[in-house]
């Protein structure tokens, strides 16, 4: 029963709140005891490459998961997950929080996709956003 994290700092952002304990939390919360989730930080150039590279789309996003987890299996669940601090500070300006917050909704959003939540249509976005931003306001 472990859960590992790794957290890379390729686009420097600075979090006032310790993001290991926080994916702790999470998976708590979750109840994830399997899992390895690999968290990159990039900048905006970066983002959008990868955005374009692997969903045909050439604009900015904050968040991009890769759920490496074979399939039809939950005991094990791997991720790699790319968040751009530049376009989340954006975010947070833009609705009215902090970048700590912004920064814990998008981490929970790349964790419930690795868990196989979708955002793809609205019904489905209304059932992850009020997850993970349950999950981010039990926390505070």
């Amino acid at each position: 029963m472990s859960n590992t994290f790794i957290i890379n700092y390729s686009e420097p952002v600075t979090l006032g709140f310790d993001p290991e304990r926080f994916m702790h939390y999470l998976c708590d919360s979750l109840a994830i005891t399997h899992s390895f989730f690999e968290f990159t930080f990039v900048s905006i150039p970066m983002i959008c490459e990868m955005h374009q590279t692997q969903l045909n789309d050439p604009s900015e996003t904050d968040i991009i998961t890769f759920n490496l987890t074979e399939q039809h299996t939950t005991t094990q669940l791997i991720g790699d997950i790319y968040i751009c601090p530049d376009v989340a500070h954006r975010h947070a300006r833009a609705l009215n929080h902090s970048l700590d917050v912004e920064m814990q909704t998008l981490i929970a959003h790349g964790i419930l996709h690795i868990l196989g939540y979708d955002d793809q249509t609205t019904a489905d976005q209304a059932i992850m956003f009020a997850k993970q931003d349950q999950l981010v306001a039990d926390y505070q």
